[in-house]
């Protein structure tokens, strides 16, 4: 029961960071009982921070989902993608504080027809232009609407993780990867969609609708 609640609970992306930091913490306490409590503090903020939470997918069709647990920085309408730029959407960017979950989601169901590696910058996430200018990986999903979700580093976050390939199907609400420690996510869709969230918002990955294609019931 024990091995199980924790596998469901913590992401595998984690599982070496939390081992050296619990083998850290007994080697703090041969020289310090501060330093092994403090080395116990930092294995239970990895456990705490790869955390990996059910979510309820809403039941409802043609909808777009957000892709990360965060706050809503940016809300544009008729831009370009600096890595699909053939055509105008409407991007949503979502901030990754400290405390939220970090685990990612895809924000529509589909096929992954495309995925685009950017070797940029790590200037602090919710700074302007960083979708443009910092590190990043963007996923083109081709379902009820194209759809682009972005990862994008941050001055903190400096690995970007992927569990998915080229012409995987991708689930709505599905986890797919993290940003490590810190970072923003970034949101392309058509712009006749009908936007439910606003700047400042609170959102959580794989529940909070932030966008559909008709008006909700």
């Amino acid at each position: 029961m024990i091995k199980r609640v924790f596998m469901d609970k913590v992401r595998s992306d984690g599982y070496n960071t939390i081992i050296i930091c619990a083998l850290s913490s007994i080697a703090f306490f041969y020289y310090s009982y501060y330093l092994g409590l403090f080395g116990l503090f930092l294995t239970a903020f990895c456990i705490w921070f790869f955390r990996d939470p059910d979510r309820v997918i809403p039941d409802q069709s043609e909808i777009v989902l957000s892709p990360a647990d965060g706050i809503v920085v940016d809300i544009e309408e008729e831009v370009e993608s600096p890595d699909f730029p053939d055509k105008k959407w409407t991007r949503i960017g979502v901030f990754l504080r400290l405390s939220d979950v970090h685990v990612n989601r895809f924000p529509i169901g589909g096929e992954i027809m495309d995925m685009k590696y950017e070797k940029g910058k790590f200037g602090f996430a919710w700074g302007k232009k960083t979708h443009m200018k910092n590190e990043r990986l963007a996923i083109f999903i081709k379902g009820f609407i194209d759809c682009i979700v972005v990862q994008i580093a941050g001055f903190i976050a400096r690995r970007i993780v992927i569990d998915v390939t080229e012409h995987d199907e991708a689930k709505i609400g599905q986890t797919y990867g993290m940003i490590k420690f810190g970072s923003r996510m970034d949101t392309y869709f058509p712009s006749n969609m009908i936007v439910h969230v606003k700047k400042r918002q609170t959102v959580v990955a794989g529940e909070t609708i932030i966008a559909s294609k008709n008006e909700l019931k």
